[in-house]
């Protein structure tokens, strides 16, 4: 198969995803167009197509089969005016919502509402202040990587039809082996209730997420999870629903002034449900009116506890729970050292 754009002969037994990131990294600041129309032909998404078309400013074709080259002609290119956009490498950082972060560690800040926002590494930590709108029109993924995992992953071919019920997360944070610190506003006005969803996934790494301010016609249905570490939560006044809080080996924790305000409803070994506000047990079905969060580790404390009122220290590490051991048993020798030299004299 060929590329209708520049002709460049592509063999039909090349691992597509290996293509992509090999042409990725060698032109990172200007994609070729052939990476698209690879992933149009692998992929076979409509909206593909519309997001090429954005790129090239142009009609896009399909890509031609080897014996149609030289039979085509290649789609006109036309003059592209003075006050033309800018490339597509510059308009990914600021339009994107969708954000892949391959080195370093992720430090982000966002002072517009954003609906859709996708955080996802590998080995790096994930820190952030976002503002967050359930309401907020959705922008459309500009990675060209996560547009070819969404259409040529196993899992996501065969649960299409699955996923395709479930709407997208208002932000989705996921790592690898690296920890999640959040600062997370929820805003927006409107005269509807809406539901702001907030997912956080690590499978080694600690999770901090504070959501400091929750605006009167939102409403928040938060999940967390990991593997190995702890979970730290800390919701604003206005929180009214239920929190529920498990943990395998880690324990669970209600920070202070969370405690001194909230209902426990159900208190077992490994879970703990927690309810917030002056409001009445949540009904089924009451779901666009009451707050929910999850939390989960499967080998870390899990906590809970009010923004700006709670705070959590650290617990002190190797090194200074050896030197209190070590201050122990020398404070007993010099006491009983100093009475000896007391009684001779």
């Amino acid at each position: 198969m060929t590329c209708a754009h520049c002709a460049v002969h592509f063999h039909p037994l090349i691992n597509p995803q290996q293509l992509c990131l090999l042409i990725i990294n060698k032109q990172r600041d200007k994609p070729h167009p052939c990476i698209i129309l690879f992933l149009v032909h692998f992929t076979r998404k409509p909206h593909a197509f519309d997001f090429l078309r954005m790129i090239l400013d142009r009609p896009v074709d399909r890509l031609q089969s080897d014996d149609e080259v030289g039979t085509r002609k290649p789609p006109p290119t036309d003059p592209k005016p003075e006050d033309s956009p800018p490339a597509y490498s510059q308009a990914t950082v600021t339009t994107s919502s969708n954000q892949v972060v391959t080195n370093g560690q992720a430090v982000v800040s966002s002072s517009v509402p954003i609906n859709g926002l996708q955080m996802y590494t590998k080995r790096e930590a994930i820190r952030g202040s976002w503002l967050l709108d359930p309401m907020a029109p959705l922008v459309p993924a500009q990675s060209l990587v996560q547009l070819f995992l969404d259409g040529l992953g196993e899992k996501k071919r065969w649960c299409r039809s699955r996923a395709a019920k479930i709407a997208p997360p208002t932000a989705m944070f996921s790592s690898r082996h690296g920890g999640i610190h959040a600062t997370l506003h929820v805003v927006g006005e409107s005269a509807v209730r809406s539901v702001a969803t907030i997912r956080s996934v690590t499978r080694r790494g600690e999770i901090v997420l504070d959501l400091a301010f929750i605006a009167p016609m939102r409403t928040v249905h938060m999940d967390a999870r990991t593997r190995r570490g702890s979970i730290t939560l800390l919701v604003p006044r206005n929180f009214c629903g239920l929190v529920q809080l498990s943990s395998r080996d880690g324990g669970v924790e209600l920070l202070p002034a969370l405690a001194a305000s909230s209902r426990v409803i159900k208190a077992v070994k490994k879970e703990t449900t927690v309810l917030l506000g002056d409001g009445p047990m949540p009904v089924a079905g009451a779901d666009i009116t009451t707050d929910i969060a999850r939390l989960y580790s499967r080998h870390g404390r899990v906590r809970l506890g009010f923004s700006g009122e709670d705070f959590v220290t650290k617990p002190p590490g190797l090194m200074d729970q050896a030197m209190q051991l070590m201050q122990k048993l020398i404070a007993p020798s010099s006491q009983s050292h100093y009475k000896l030299l007391g009684n001779r004299n």
